[in-house]
C-alpha cells in the first residue's frame, strides 16, 4: 500500500513552516547546503534535477543551466521547496 499523500491542512501547515525557517536562514546569513554531503542517498539523476530547479528558480526565467557545483544557499533551496509545495 501506498503512504498516505499530504493533505491539503498539512501541506498549509508545512509552507508557513518553511517560509518562516526560510527567513531566518536569510537573516542569520547564507549557509551553504552541500546536497551530496546532507542527501548523500541523491542518486546522480536527481542531484541534477535539483540543481536545474534550483538554477531556474534563482534566475527567474524557468530555464535552469546544469551547474557542477552542488553548493546551494539553504535559504533559497528552502524557498524553492515552498514554491513547489504551493504548485503542488
Amino acid at each position: 500500500m501506498p503512504p498516505p499523500a499530504i493533505s491539503p491542512a498539512f501541506r498549509k501547515v508545512l509552507v508557513a513552516l518553511l517560509k518562516s525557517y526560510s527567513d531566518t536562514l536569510s537573516n542569520r546569513s547564507c549557509n551553504d547546503f552541500d546536497l551530496a554531503r546532507e542527501i548523500p542517498g541523491l542518486t546522480k539523476g536527481e542531484r541534477k534535477e535539483v540543481l536545474k530547479a534550483y538554477h531556474a528558480f534563482q534566475d527567474g526565467d524557468g530555464e535552469g543551466e546544469e551547474a557542477p557545483s552542488r553548493i546551494l544557499l539553504d535559504w533559497l533551496l528552502v524557498d524553492l521547496c515552498v514554491n513547489l509545495l504551493e504548485k503542488a
